[in-house]
Order: C-alpha cells, then sequence, then structure tokens
C-alpha cells in the first residue's frame, strides 16, 4: 500500500476493488483485513469480490477435494460459505449498500434468449443442470465504503441485499407451524433445486 502510495496512487480517487476468487483462499483473518483496509482507506471505492461458495452439498464437497489435491485449500469457505456470511462480515468492518448474486443468477439475466438460441445454433448445449449447479457454487458480492459522495453502487436485479432478504425470510418462517415451517423450507430448496430448467 505504502509503495502503491508512493508511485502517485491517490487513495480519495474513484477506486474499484476487484478480488476474483482470491479471498475465500486467505485465512478469515488475511481476508477480513483487507475489507477492513478497503473500508477505512478508500472512501470513494466499489469493493467487488467473486468466490466460491456453499461448501457443504455434494457439489462442495468436491469443489473443495479438488483444490485441495492443488494444494489450493479453501481456507475461509467455511467461515464465509453464502452469500449472508460474506454480506454480514461486509457490513461488520465497514463496507454499505452492500448486495450479492450468484453467478448463475447473473448468466441468466445477462444471457438474453436470442443469444442463447444464437449458441446452440453453433453447439447444442444439453447439460444445463450440471452447468447451473456449477454456477451456484460462485457468487459476487458488490458493495461500497461508508463515506463514499462518488461511488455508488449502478442499479442492477441480479444484485440483491441478501441481509434484507434473510430477515424477511426468518420473519416469515417465524409465523408458521413448525410442520409448515418444514414444508416452506422444503418448497424453497426444490424450486432452488428446479431453477436450473428454467435457462431463459
Amino acid at each position: 500500500v505504502v509503495s502503491t502510495q508512493n508511485q502517485g496512487f491517490d487513495p480519495m480517487a474513484p477506486t474499484v476493488v476487484y478480488a476474483e476468487c482470491v479471498m475465500q483462499y486467505m485465512t478469515p483473518d488475511c481476508s477480513d483485513g483487507m475489507v477492513r483496509w478497503t473500508a477505512a482507506n478508500l472512501p470513494n471505492a466499489i469493493f467487488m469480490a467473486y468466490d466460491q461458495i456453499n461448501p457443504y452439498d455434494s457439489f462442495g464437497g468436491v469443489m473443495q477435494h479438488s483444490l485441495r489435491s492443488k494444494c489450493s485449500p479453501l481456507a475461509g469457505v467455511h467461515n464465509f460459505p453464502d452469500g449472508v456470511a460474506l454480506s454480514k462480515r461486509a457490513v461488520r468492518l465497514g463496507l454499505e449498500e452492500v448486495r450479492f448474486a450468484n453467478f448463475y443468477d447473473l448468466a441468466r439475466y445477462h444471457i438474453s434468449k436470442g443469444e442463447k438460441a444464437r449458441v446452440d445454433k453453433l453447439e447444442m448445449f444439453d447439460e444445463f443442470e450440471e452447468w447451473a449447479e456449477m454456477c451456484e457454487h460462485y457468487g459476487i458480492l458488490c458493495a461500497r465504503t461508508r463515506y463514499s459522495s462518488v461511488a455508488r453502487l449502478p442499479d442492477h436485479p441480479a444484485l440483491v441485499d441478501v441481509l434484507a432478504q434473510h430477515e424477511r425470510d426468518k420473519k416469515h418462517l417465524s409465523t408458521l407451524t413448525p410442520a409448515n415451517a418444514i414444508a416452506s423450507e422444503v418448497s424453497a430448496s426444490a424450486s432452488a433445486a428446479s431453477r436450473s430448467v428454467a435457462t431463459s
């Protein structure tokens, strides 16, 4: 950081900090330090991190095993296994307007029906379920630093406030009987599992 400032970097300038598949390889203390430093030292910054998530299902287990076999374990994924945990960390360490999306939702937004049809004419792709499962194990977090008067997050339908969504879901479940709460969770899981067939 000091070296960068000596080379003319202006910490007051509008800045994008982008960490692509970096944070989950770091220990939680180290990745916390990166977020904390950004929040404290770059007042006009947008912070973006693209990372692995969902380590606890079968795909997540295979993903972790594969990376461990390459001597690249995901040191932070169990501390921050999903968008809610990543967003809570961002808020706790000083970032604001935190938004999150998994890569599947982003891809569905950006790949139009016309583009999908064009690609299908080049080569038929019939492995949507596998592709969707992989994409749901990667997510992107976007946030801004607390005192930013310049940097603002762009509106994007795929990037949502997962903390607010999480609180709404908790309140909804608290109003249900135990049996209905279980049914609601099962229905939500089934909806998520079936999303892979809705590719447009």
